[in-house]
């Protein structure tokens, strides 16, 4: 059956259907050394964190949906630090998983995490209060082997993985250990894998988990969920909850195993995503350079390629010869004849003609740059992103641009990530980022 097609459960608590908590007794379940922190460093929660903190401190399974920057993450993770910080809920053990389909992320999220760990530590010794130790590791493709050894004999207070590396832990009987004791799990970018087969993947883990933890500690643990703004929610929460058995089958008897689905609240961010957006034309129409051969095939193997290589030439002739059914269309003009040989095909004029046109897009680019804080520019290739990382970093005397995409190296991300964070505490942050167009 269609996950998504999963019925909602009769007792889902719609929060946006409730008038909006005020946000300063939204910090009243914490500890107030973690209260005083986050109004002193963070400052006013914002909408999705006023309406989701009093039911994830119920222990309701929650979904959140808000926009980018609502402050999502610190809203799942918050409450598991404040419970772990204060000794509520024991060490030495996993009592968080966090799960994310995007590997690169993990690194990330993790950083994020030991900048509050640090502040809290801080406030508590300020305090004169005795605090917790709190562990964060990652367990992805990229961990090395000593490490998933190290962390079978030590496991961390939170857990960050993937949902593949996710089923490889629960395989063996080692790794299903882990989750003995599990209080919290957090699925991040649900909205993304929700109706996919990694989606099938990840649910079907984290009934495993729930199963493990159920039958070592006598209870499951919470399910918080964060997703960009979908509709309808309820069928993502429907998905994030799953089915719990209500009534044991009885063989003997010929009675079915009876379930229901699992309640889960939907936390909707009331909040209105603003955007400011202009639309600029460095170049001309007639200026732009040639699109990349590879910008919709990056994921194709070079053995593709080798097997067939006239299939490339064919789709770009194909191409050229829509864009200038097009191009004629807007400007009253007869479409060019796309070229039907190598001897017809543009000759290396045009290589130099996109050469400059590049370099002009660079110099625009870095003009913009050179104003922000921190500029995120997307590409729809690999090779592009690498082009114009170069193209940025070309004359000048430091590294101002990282590519950033799937075929970087754990090495090379990591490079890139903490140059990114290096360069926002100097206010200096560029970055280039891919973004695949699907």
């Amino acid at each position: 059956m269609d996950p998504l097609s999963a019925p909602v459960a009769p007792d889902a608590v719609d929060e946006n259907r409730e008038p909006a908590p005020d946000p300063a007794t939204a910090l009243a379940p914490f500890d107030p050394l973690v209260r005083t922190w986050f109004e002193t460093q963070v400052g006013t929660p914002t909408d999705a964190q006023a309406r989701a903190w009093p039911r994830i401190a119920s222990d309701e399974h929650v979904l959140v949906t808000a926009p980018t920057g609502s402050g999502k993450t610190l809203t799942a993770f918050l409450w598991a630090l404040d419970r772990l910080l204060t000794g509520a809920w024991e060490g030495g053990r996993v009592r968080v998983v966090y799960v994310s389909p995007l590997r690169a992320l993990n690194t990330d999220v993790r950083r994020n995490l030991l900048g509050p760990l640090a502040a809290l530590r801080g406030q508590f010794e300020l305090a004169g209060r005795e605090m917790a130790p709190v562990n964060a590791q990652t367990r992805s493709g990229d961990t090395p082997a000593k490490e998933r050894q190290r962390m079978l004999r030590r496991p961390p207070e939170i857990l960050i993985t993937t949902p593949e590396s996710l089923n490889i832990l629960l395989i063996s009987p080692r790794g299903r250990r882990l989750f003995d004791d599990v209080r919290t799990i957090v699925l991040d970018e649900i909205h993304a894998v929700a109706p996919t087969k990694r989606g099938v993947h990840l649910i079907t883990a984290v009934e495993w988990v729930a199963r493990q933890t159920l039958r070592a500690s006598g209870r499951e643990p919470q399910r918080v969920a964060l997703s960009a703004t979908v509709r309808p929610a309820e069928r993502i929460a429907a998905y994030v909850g799953g089915q719990q058995i209500v009534a044991p089958g009885d063989a003997d008897a010929e009675l079915p195993t009876r379930f229901a689905p699992r309640p889960v609240t939907v936390v909707r961010s009331a909040a209105t995503k603003r955007y400011a957006i202009a639309v600029h034309f460095p170049l001309g129409p007639e200026e732009m350079p040639a699109a990349d051969a590879d910008a919709s095939t990056d994921d194709a193997t070079d053995a593709d390629a080798v097997a067939d290589p006239g299939a490339a030439m064919t789709d770009d002739a194909t191409a050229d010869d829509e864009l200038g059914a097009v191009r004629a269309a807007l400007e009253g003009a007869p479409a060019a004849k796309p070229p039907s040989g190598p001897d017809e095909r543009p000759d290396a004029s045009r290589t130099v003609e996109d050469d400059n046109a590049w370099s002009r897009l660079a110099a625009a680019f870095k003009g913009h740059v050179d104003v922000n804080r921190s500029t995120l520019l997307f590409a729809n290739s690999r090779r592009t992103t690498e082009k114009v990382a170069r193209l940025l970093n070309a004359g000048e005397t430091s590294e101002l641009a990282y590519s950033h995409h799937g075929s970087l190296s754990r090495a090379v991300r990591a490079v890139a990530g903490a140059a990114d964070a290096l360069h926002r505490r100097r206010h200096a942050a560029r970055r280039l980022h891919q973004q695949h167009l699907v």
